[in-house]
């Protein structure tokens, strides 16, 4: 399976059953070998093929009627769609898919795409129907005993809960998720639940444990022929590198990354590399480097539609403009509005700690005590939201926390 073993191999053995099949043979079995040749170019983050396979697949279904095969098609077109950041078809694929399950009473598949269209709201982003979405396609795996589904929804909601700063929670879903998936050997949703684990450590200071989690991540990577994955943890290992100051290390890192996302053609992973390359920069003083870097990420991210990620770019945007000496305090505005959009707390506090040092800089301190009182309330949140007593001291010693803290105190003096 593709899904659980190695994915070269699977793309070969369907390959070759597609060959030496007979002019004679059974549609339904050249279906579903597509399918199954579909399903290891989506692993393989190869876009064009995975839809010019699925798509091959979907007429041979339609060809003899085979209306849950229609609906797997249409779910898995609508995954790879999802992919390449085509909204508007994902949903297109996602509602079609889930019309014929509803139709023809299949519960599993309807599970599914409850699964797939909250990766919709996810994106756009909200975060409650997302949730919502979820939840139900969780019961239904429950109720029927689908592992590897239950699995995969507990790294779902995992991610939702990070992005509300639901730090307990989300640890707590990726924990689920391991031990399922370590149960029933499915590596694929392990190396997924290992990625997302060590950005969660990653965002409360936790270097060790992010490190950790991100190593079992890489070499399962590198066992699977997950290129996508081996990117993302190659970028969290810059991240760390960053935040050791090992900045030979870092810049070496994040350039391996970026060259991965490049070539895979996923653009807002490539944004999100150049925005982490550009801080980098930033903080060794290169700020015509950063400030071009910069430009780069923003642009692709809003090629994408990814706004969460056009606000942290916006924001660093704004502070390289006052290390320049100039205010920077428009593009903090615009990634502020931003932020609330997408209902990213961690990112709107950020920026409001941008924009106190630029009113204690301006020597308007009322203005900058008001923008340090609503940062302090979401640390103040978050720290409601993380039970363990080291990850609340990691969480406040984190290099830009403390430094926010390290501010506060000299405002007060």
């Amino acid at each position: 399976s593709p899904r659980r073993g190695n994915r070269p191999a699977a793309e070969k053995a369907c390959l070759d059953g597609i060959k030496v099949l007979p002019a004679s043979a059974d549609p339904q079995v050249e279906a579903d070998l597509y399918n199954s040749l579909g399903q290891t170019y989506w692993h393989l983050a190869e876009w064009a093929q995975a839809i010019a396979i699925h798509q091959k697949s979907l007429a041979l279904k339609e060809r003899v009627g085979d209306r849950y095969g229609i609906a797997t098609s249409y779910n898995n077109l609508g995954l790879v769609y999802y992919r390449m950041y085509e909204w508007d078809k994902s949903e297109e694929c996602h509602q079609k898919s889930f019309a014929i399950r509803e139709q023809i009473g299949d519960i599993s598949g309807l599970a599914k795409s409850y699964n797939n269209l909250a990766l919709i709201y996810r994106h756009l982003p909200d975060w409650g129907r997302a949730m919502d979405y979820h939840s139900k396609c969780l019961r239904v795996m429950e109720r029927i005993g689908s592992s590897y589904e239950i699995a995969v929804t507990h790294t779902n909601i995992g991610y939702i809960h990070r992005a509300r700063a639901e730090w307990d929670q989300a640890l707590w879903s990726y924990n689920r998720a391991i031990q399922i998936a370590l149960s029933i050997g499915a590596r694929n949703v392990l190396l997924d639940t290992y990625i997302k684990k060590a950005e969660v450590y990653l965002s409360l200071g936790t270097l060790e444990d992010a490190a950790l989690f991100c190593q079992k991540a890489m070499e399962l990577a590198t066992e699977l022929g997950g290129r996508l994955e081996l990117g993302r943890g190659i970028n969290i290992q810059g991240r760390i590198y960053q935040m050791r100051r090992q900045w030979d290390r870092a810049m070496e890192a994040l350039g391996q990354a970026r060259d991965i996302f490049s070539q895979l053609d996923i653009k807002a992973g490539e944004a999100f590399i150049l925005k982490n390359m550009a801080d980098l920069h930033r903080e060794l003083g290169e700020l015509d480097r950063a400030e071009k870097l910069a430009a780069k990420a923003l642009s692709l991210a809003q090629r994408v539609e990814e706004q969460q990620l056009a606000a942290e770019i916006l924001l660093l945007q704004g502070e390289l403009r006052e290390d320049r000496g100039e205010s920077g305090f428009k593009h903090m505005d615009w990634a502020l509005e931003l932020a609330e959009r997408v209902g990213n707390d961690e990112t709107a506090a950020a920026i409001h700690a941008a924009m106190a040092r630029h009113h204690a800089a301006a020597r308007r301190p009322a203005a900058a005590v008001e923008c340090y009182r609503r940062t302090l309330a979401v640390y103040k949140q978050s720290l409601r939201n993380i039970s363990q007593p080291e990850l609340k001291s990691s969480y406040l010693f984190e290099p830009r926390r403390r430094q926010v803290l390290r501010d506060i105190k000299k405002l007060r003096r």
